[in-house]
């Protein structure tokens, strides 16, 4: 029984023994060792480490990315429209006889062409013609042999007239530059005129200036002028005095002071014919202003600054101060847009509002998965 119980005891011994040479080896086999940088590091754990670290700078950035994507996207909509370019106006007159029977009849066309984008300054091209009422001996007139030319309410660069030209066979004369005098928020020029005896010439002058600027994602504003008529001022509003507050004060000072015919203080009755384009847009039917309207690409606005008739039969006191209001107002704003400015917008829109819900979808599922990585932990 001793025997027994020995055996059994160095072989429960010798198990033992085994089993703890065996868990040693194990231990040793799974014991690794990972390399270490100079400073004793262990590389291998870094290396892990990066690209945990950028995916979670990824995962933090990512919904950022697409929120500043979606201000972009709603920038245009949410923009406040600017205001519109200051107004202006435009004084034409000639040496020729003004305020009788025999004063001539006279057209004014106009055209003012924006830069695409209504960035920078607008070229203003006009052109002045007259013809005779009838052509008889009582209406004979002196022809135009001078010209004075004024803008007031905003600034003007490189004044070009040309010598006058038939309307019919237009010949391209040449452009000569004239000297501007500055004054008083005014910009005037006096220039001689040659060979303007023969009606149905066209004596044309161009310059430019800030009449157009941003009306918001793609559309412009562009300001025609009032076409300046002295010495009444009956019948306009008070907002359409600012461009020449004191142009008829300043204008004699200046005919006196330049030794100029006194017949360049009146200046007659024109009718006028203005043509207002920018390139790329077409103008926007729903803001057309003072009466104008289409024609293909270009906003065509009419107008006339002779004196309406004056009715003495009506027992309306008010009746002539408001129709020669309506008659002698030549100055519009404009609104020009791209023709694709709407679906634009609206394609703007819809792709925000796709972003701004994977956003919120990205936040909700990063709060589950944390609320699911805590629960674990508990």
């Amino acid at each position: 029984m001793v025997r027994k119980r020995c055996s059994r005891a160095r072989r429960f011994t010798g198990s033992a023994v085994l089993l703890g040479l065996v868990a040693h080896a194990a231990k040793r086999r799974v014991r690794i060792r990972r390399p270490t940088d100079v400073d004793g590091k262990p590389v291998a754990a870094e290396r892990r480490s990066t690209p945990s670290r950028l995916l979670r700078l990824v995962l933090v950035l990512s919904p950022v990315a697409l929120l500043l994507v979606v201000g972009w996207l709603l920038k245009p909509s949410l923009e406040s429209t600017p205001k519109p370019p200051r107004p202006w106006g435009l004084w034409l007159s000639t040496d020729t006889e003004t305020g009788s029977d025999h004063e001539p009849d006279w057209l004014l066309a106009l055209k003012i062409e924006a830069q695409r984008g209504c960035s920078g300054t607008a070229t203003v091209s006009g052109a002045l013609q007259w013809r005779l009422k009838e052509l008889s001996k009582e209406y004979s007139v002196k022809p135009p042999a001078q010209l004075l030319f004024a803008v007031a309410g905003a600034p003007i660069s490189r004044l070009e007239l040309s010598d006058p030209e038939s309307v019919d066979r237009p010949d391209g004369r040449t452009w000569h530059k004239v000297g501007v005098d500055h004054g008083k928020d005014m910009y005037l020029a006096h220039a001689p005129v040659a060979n303007w005896t023969i009606p149905d010439q066209a004596l044309k002058f161009r310059f430019s200036l800030k009449a157009a600027g941003s009306a918001g994602y793609a559309s412009c504003f562009v300001t025609s002028p009032t076409v300046i008529s002295a010495p009444s001022n009956e019948g306009i509003v008070e907002g359409e005095q600012e461009p020449w507050g004191e142009v008829e004060d300043y204008m004699p000072l200046y005919i006196e002071s330049h030794r100029l015919d006194d017949n360049l203080n009146e200046n007659p009755g024109f009718d006028v014919v203005t043509q207002i384009s920018v390139p790329t847009e077409e103008p926007d039917r729903a803001s057309l202003d003072a009466g104008a309207h289409v024609q293909r690409q270009t906003a065509l606005l009419t107008c006339n600054t002779r004196e309406p008739p004056f009715n003495r039969e009506t027992e309306d006191r008010y009746y002539n101060n408001v129709r020669r209001l309506g008659e002698r107002f030549c100055a519009s704003i404009q609104t020009f847009r791209k023709h694709d400015v709407a679906s634009k917008l609206n394609v703007r829109t819809n792709v925000s509002s796709t972003l701004i819900g994977v956003v919120i979808a990205y936040f909700g599922a990063l709060v589950g998965i944390v609320l699911n990585g805590s629960f674990r932990r508990r």
